[in-house]
């Protein structure tokens, strides 16, 4: 089941989640071309908002950790509390060093109880990882998670 939500049909670079078991062994919800994705956690906080701040640097854009970034520093207060999201990090494989995030959170519509949007946020990747279609993964993953 997992299989068919997360496979780029007639893509190249297809990805299969790894089954419930193995994921909670490694913590990855899949790896391609040497990198895994895996759910963020308080350890990466540090890591995870330094990918944020070096790439909105290298576009010429402030980091700005207590304005527009901030829930790339909180990211228990706007994903994972009550906005019923989620945030994942991207880590090289064999070295740890995370090079990628990606959210999203629920937005709230006017007059509904359960919202159907949500926002995705704070997807970016450092230059090392781009080119291997990881962005498109990321996006698969941010949309399909939300639909479960």
């Amino acid at each position: 089941m997992l299989k068919e939500r997360f496979c780029l049909l007639d893509d190249p670079y297809q990805v299969e989640l790894l089954p419930p078991q193995s994921m909670n062994m490694t913590g990855f919800l899949f790896h391609h071309e040497g990198y895994g994705v895996r759910h963020w956690t308080a350890a990466d906080r540090d890591a995870a908002a330094g990918v944020v701040k070096q790439c909105l640097e290298a576009y010429g854009l402030n980091f700005e950790p207590q304005g527009a970034d901030l829930d790339a520093v909180e990211v228990e207060e706007h994903y994972l509390k009550d906005r019923r999201g989620e945030f994942w990090v991207v880590e090289e494989e064999g070295t740890g060093i995370v090079v990628g995030t990606a959210g999203y959170y629920e937005v709230e519509e006017k007059g509904d109880e359960k919202s159907s949007c949500v926002e995705i946020r704070k997807m970016y990747l450092l230059p090392r990882a781009r080119g291997k279609k990881l962005g498109r993964l990321l996006l698969q993953v941010c949309t399909n998670m939300h639909d479960m």
